[in-house]
């Protein structure tokens, strides 16, 4: 079956199509509905799995089949080997209808993230829902609202106006403002007030310093203007720059006629260097991407990349110390949406968010390890800004070295004894100072970040 969204409707839609309806027994608690269509499971009638009368030994069964998933997930390079094995016995209906063909992310990996959303009855305690307003003095505030945030893909309904989902709020220096490019933001546009499909306008926030999505806004407001200002008051509250699909090209002079072009990314030169374009433009041609097929390949593969990259996790262990696990990035989203596109992915469908998310990696382009690290490179300096690389230094060292990182931050850093660290003080100048590892590493001293 190529079309798994209409696949998935019907099963869990059986009695709008005429079919008998029975009470969803199969799944899990908090996935699918309550009613379903007829399952026959994996551990039905399983060969060796049987009594001579023909009656299933569903513990054997279930372990045969748990046991043959672990061997496959463990001892096979393809990402959907998993998936396909489990599509080809499963256990539970969203198992059987699984995309297991045609998509380049990890399914498996993505559904679990998304029951482990769905059987967690608190996990949305902590979100902001509401609106952003611009107050007399052009400051930008958030006011919490009633309104219904979309969690849930694909909708039926291309005039819903959601809400703005703020899963963290900006974070400010000392000073109380919000570091510059620490935010980056990606926006799927659209042009006409009035559709014929099922399009929606998507954004999102991304924090480059934790590499988690802080902030959505997925909807269709009355008027394309409404959406184009959701976007303008966002960056102005993230002090973020956006980039955009400049193939819609309503964004740009909305943002032009508010004095806010600043706002907006410039082409990735990158991009050039990699022959995905021919040119960068001037003016407002300059800003967004034109996204094409092979640009719109390229941040999916990099949105792959993002999704499996492994990061650090501090847990309460049974003694309710502290220990590190490793997990892959996407068990850290949020977007409960987002994942759904990501597991019916299958590059014929539309999937707003998929696309503006591919938009955001592309301005980050991704930590780099620092021997990945060419001349031409941009970098963030120690003065918050990002310039060239000009010279490369490798030097031969042995002897101790450090591992530490930021409190709230994921990120290790490893270093030698005697590298520099800039530090922050509340006292100085500008608050700054640079510190030899070695000196500050025998009595520990908390420094304010």
């Amino acid at each position: 079956m190529s079309d798994f969204t209409s696949l998935q409707e019907i099963m869990y839609n059986p009695q709008g199509y005429n079919m008998l309806a029975l009470p969803n027994v199969y799944d899990k608690e908090g996935q699918g509905r309550t009613e379903f269509t007829y399952f026959y499971p994996a551990f039905m009638n399983r060969a060796n799995c049987m009594d001579k009368d023909g009656n299933s030994n569903v513990t054997k069964a279930l372990l045969e089949i748990l046991v043959d998933r672990y061997k496959v997930k463990y001892n096979s390079t393809d990402i959907n080997a998993i998936t396909k094995r489990i599509s080809q016995y499963p256990i539970t209906p969203q198992e059987a209808i699984v995309r297991s063909r045609g998509s380049m992310f990890p399914v498996t990996e993505l559904n679990e993230r998304l029951n482990q959303i769905d059987n967690n009855p608190s996990e949305y305690d902590d979100v902001y829902v509401g609106e952003l307003i611009q107050n007399k003095d052009g400051k930008v505030e958030f006011t919490p609202t009633n309104d219904i945030p979309i969690r849930d893909f694909p909708t039926k309904d291309n005039k819903v106006a959601g809400a703005i989902e703020i899963f963290s709020m900006p974070q400010r220096n000392a000073d109380g403002k919000v570091p510059q490019d620490r935010y980056i933001a990606g926006a799927d546009p659209y042009d006409n007030d009035v559709a014929d499909t099922m399009s929606l306008g998507s954004f999102l926030i991304l924090d480059t310093w934790t590499d988690t999505i802080v902030m959505e806004y997925t909807g269709r407001p009355m008027y394309a203007d409404d959406y184009f200002e959701i976007c303008r008051k966002a960056c102005l509250f993230y002090n973020a720059t956006l980039l955009y699909e400049n193939n819609r090209k309503g964004l740009f002079p909305y943002f032009s006629q508010h004095n806010s072009t600043h706002l907006l990314a410039d082409t990735p030169e990158f991009l050039l260097d990699k022959q995905l374009i021919k040119g960068i433009g001037y003016g407002n041609t300059r800003k967004g991407v034109t996204t094409t097929v092979p640009i719109k390949n390229y941040g999916f593969s990099l949105i792959r990349d993002w999704l499996l990259k492994p990061v650090t996790k501090v847990e309460k262990d049974e003694d309710g110390e502290d220990k590190e696990i490793t997990i892959a990035n996407l068990y850290r989203i949020r977007n409960r949406a987002l994942l759904k596109e990501l597991v019916l992915y299958n590059g014929d469908n539309n999937v707003d968010r998929c696309v503006l998310a591919g938009s955001q990696v592309l301005t980050e382009y991704g930590i780099k390890n620092i021997e990945d690290i060419n001349i031409g490179d941009n970098v963030i300096t120690s003065d918050g800004k990002y310039n060239s690389v000009c010279q490369l230094h490798i030097n031969p060292f042995s002897g101790i070295m450090y591992k530490f990182r930021a409190l709230g931050d994921y990120r290790v850093l490893n270093c030698t004894y005697n590298h520099p660290v800039l530090c922050r003080h509340k006292t100085g100048a500008d608050g700054k100072y640079w510190m030899k590892t070695k000196n500050n590493m025998s009595i520990p001293e908390y420094k304010e970040a």
